[in-house]
């Protein structure tokens, strides 16, 4: 697993419905894809720890990687 330092931007491509996650009271279950590898999205990072509403910023429904 590797990391991004605190207040470290970096591009969200898409999100998908995986493992929820609670840290310093926030519960969340989003997840934010940072990269792609052909046809695959990879560099997954919980919404949890990124800025914006619960899907990291990025659109409700046109953002989720299944469409």
């Amino acid at each position: 697993m590797d990391t991004f330092p605190a207040n470290y931007t970096v591009l969200g491509l898409c999100w998908e419905w995986g493992e929820t996650i609670t840290d310093n009271g926030v519960t969340n279950d989003v997840w934010v894809a940072t990269g792609k590898s052909g046809d695959r999205y990879t560099w997954w990072v919980s919404a949890v720890y990124l800025k914006g509403d619960d899907y990291g910023g990025l659109p409700v429904w046109n953002g989720y990687c299944g469409h």
